[in-house]
């Protein structure tokens, strides 16, 4: 008997778990992640049309916090899918969207022209800046809009803020470029010579993203398959000449790939157009970068910043840990952004922290802050030994040499710097970063924040860093939130309270 009811209990206790998991699913996933509780309820307004100027229609998910008539805007605007096209890759932007909208913005994510459901012809960055002023004048006529706006997005989607920063209406308040730069020629030609694997790592994301639709996840997963994929790169990078290249990966050629090889210096009139990096002293709005120290867009971004200041801004300077592809850094910025709208859109400037500048000291694992970068600092020299290690004293000159040989068809494999990607020998250890540990410590130019303080991992784990620092912090937050409700003894969210009701 006793066996014949066990199962049903099992099933009764299960099911009521899922429910109230369900119910604070919101505030539970928010604590996990690090983010505001939410404030409103969520709806969505699928598949709505912004027309261009010259008869394209763009298409856009709204994200309305409810019983919010007009509120602040944000925008995002992507290549990468909106919620609306697919749940596979529109999960994400759904958590960021959803995210600003339960905090009382209304929220336009869309497809830039040519990709998805948005009409016309899908050419990088030429188009951004017309499609981005039109559409922001659109904005500014809706009813849901309070006459301020705000835009967010990392690479790509950091490049739209970019095109339209200088000549954007006053109604634009604020910007948070992630991973992203005003000079996407310094990307394509790094130092002058073509950024062969980094354009077709784009091109074979961008060919599997499209998938979506016409062949399944399934499709998808095996194109960003990570051994698939370098296989694919490896075979095309090897191709002569580098004009076919794209073809191995896309199947096609691919019109702006040729456009790329064509424009090799990065002063043609294409470039020009692109890059926006001569009008950032016309930048109005308040720009804060997020950045990562080992992303690909790394020392454009800084000398965006540098820029900035120069020109009597004070823009806001965030660097995580974090490679190009990393997700903890689309948190980083999503986290920022929240803080940064809420003080520019809202007028909290208290939420502001007190220094403009915050760094992540990797070796030592912890935050410092500072009132801009580069602090002052005492430059030391190093010199490579016959061993081959830095050392700071000189070596004794001799007869001898050191000779290597270099094939260009097996290049020198890459273990940090500009990439977007982090491989195993490209993780930070403290022998590495040891320099820059001493670096802050001996300036007295930072301060350690007070709300994150160094850790230690106890063991070593197998884990890529990034995911094994998110269920680290995850586990943390949530084993807080459940002590806290358990001294409380109540959810968050009692029967019959409302939610959404306003800002605690």
């Amino acid at each position: 008997m006793l066996k014949r009811i066990i199962p049903f209990f099992a099933l009764g206790a299960a099911t009521l778990g899922a429910a109230v998991i369900y119910r604070v699913r919101g505030r539970l996933l928010s604590q996990v992640l690090g983010l505001p509780q939410p404030q409103h309820a969520v709806a969505v307004t699928r598949r709505v049309g912004v027309p261009m100027p010259d008869g394209v229609t763009l298409i856009a998910d709204r994200f309305s916090p409810m019983g919010v008539a007009s509120a602040p805007v944000v925008l995002i605007r992507t290549p990468y899918g909106i919620p609306s096209d697919s749940w596979l890759l529109g999960a994400a932007y759904a958590l960021i969207t959803r995210a600003f909208a339960a905090q009382g913005y209304h929220v336009l994510i869309q497809s830039v022209r040519g990709r998805f459901k948005s009409e016309g012809h899908f050419d990088p960055f030429v188009n951004e800046a017309a499609d981005g002023l039109a559409t922001l004048n659109w904005v500014t006529q809706q009813p849901w809009c309070d006459g301020t706006i705000a835009m967010w997005g990392a690479s790509y989607v950091g490049y739209t803020q970019w095109s339209v920063a200088a000549e954007a209406p006053p109604a634009l308040r604020a910007i948070v470029p992630v991973i992203t730069s005003t000079r996407f020629s310094r990307l394509a030609y790094p130092e002058g010579v073509f950024a062969l694997e980094t354009a077709l790592r784009w091109i074979n994301m961008l060919a599997a993203i499209e998938e979506i639709v016409d062949r399944g996840a399934t499709r998808v997963f095996e194109q960003m398959n990570t051994a698939r994929t370098d296989g694919l790169l490896t075979h095309a990078t090897a191709e002569l000449p580098v004009s076919v290249a794209d073809r191995l990966v896309a199947g096609h050629s691919v019109p702006f790939y040729q456009t790329w090889l064509a424009n090799e210096n990065t002063t043609s009139p294409y470039w020009q157009h692109v890059d926006t990096n001569r009008a950032l002293t016309k930048v109005a709005a308040a720009v804060h970068l997020v950045a990562g120290w080992y992303d690909m867009f790394l020392r454009d971004q800084l000398t965006d910043y540098a820029a900035l200041l120069s020109a009597g801004r004070t823009p806001y300077l965030t660097i995580g840990p974090q490679h190009h592809v990393d997700a903890g850094i689309q948190l980083e910025g999503l986290r920022q952004g929240l803080v940064w709208f809420a003080a520019h859109l809202r007028a909290e400037q208290e939420q502001l922290r007190r220094r403009p500048v915050r760094l992540y000291l990797m070796g030592a694992d912890e935050w410092h802050e500072m009132d801009y970068w580069p602090p002052p600092a005492t430059m030391t020299r190093y010199y490579v030994q016959r061993d081959g290690v830095l050392n700071r004293e000189q070596p004794q000159r001799s007869a001898s040499s050191s000779a290597y040989s270099y094939d260009p068809l097996d290049p020198t494999p890459r273990s940090v710097g500009r990439c977007s990607v982090r491989t195993a020998a490209a993780r930070p250890t403290p022998a590495r970063t040891a320099h820059r540990c001493a670096a802050f410590q001996h300036t007295g130019a930072c301060t350690r924040s007070r709300r994150d303080r160094p850790h230690s991992a106890g063991t070593v784990c197998a884990l890529r860093p990034a995911i094994y620092r998110f269920c680290r912090t995850a586990l943390r937050r949530l084993s807080r939130w459940s002590r806290d409700q358990c001294l409380r003894g109540h959810l968050p969210h009692r029967a019959g309270q409302r939610r959404g009701t306003g800002r605690r």
